[in-house]
């Protein structure tokens, strides 16, 4: 009987010192769960902080996005505007070019008219030297020919001074345009970049 309570008295120690180790136990694992739980917060915390700042950045890009898309449209309609102003300009060069030509041909028929006339009344006062009427009347008409000669040669240098001004306005009108041109192709690949 002894023997059995030194047995029981044992066992009953042996409990006591198993449910103080499993009270220990049961803080440790309490502590531990806690501190997860705390990092776990934190980490959530962290994780919402870094996905809200992804969200904003993907909203600020996508309204810098929104606004380089309308620049480039504005750009682009801007353009086509501008080249629809540039196509008059270039037909109302072409037409100039074209009265150029056609004048410099007059000028240029002209003179050469001036010359048979010259070539022709010299030959006739040549044949007719010994009649002296016939040569003053020719003289005569020479000397108003002649006349004729110099104002249409004044308005052939008139002329050929308006063909000569058109010519200067059409180069630097040209000159302009293609400047225009070039300054229109950087700026639109400038803002396409």
């Amino acid at each position: 009987e002894v023997e059995h309570r030194r047995e029981v008295e044992a066992l009953n120690q042996a409990v006591k010192g198993a449910g103080r180790a499993g009270i220990l136990m049961r803080d440790e694992v309490f502590r531990v769960v806690e501190a997860s739980a705390t990092e776990a917060a934190a980490l959530s915390e962290e994780m919402m902080g870094a996905v809200s700042a992804l969200m904003e950045d993907r909203k600020r890009h996508s309204e810098e996005l929104g606004k380089l898309r309308q620049e480039g449209l504005a750009t682009r309609r801007q353009l086509e505007e501008e080249r629809r102003m540039v196509e008059p300009l270039k037909k109302q060069l072409a037409a100039k070019d074209e009265e150029m030509d056609k004048l410099q041909r007059v000028s240029d028929r002209q003179v050469m008219e001036l010359s048979e006339q010259r070539a022709r009344y010299g030959h006739v006062l040549d044949k007719d030297a010994d009649r002296e009427q016939s040569v003053k009347t020719l003289r005569d008409r020479i000397a108003e020919l002649e006349g004729e000669l110099g104002e249409r040669a004044r308005d052939a240098v008139t002329m050929s001074q308006k063909i000569a001004a058109m010519k200067a306005e059409t180069t630097e009108a040209k000159s302009e345009l293609l400047k225009e041109r070039e300054w229109l192709m950087k700026r639109g690949e400038e803002r396409g970049k």
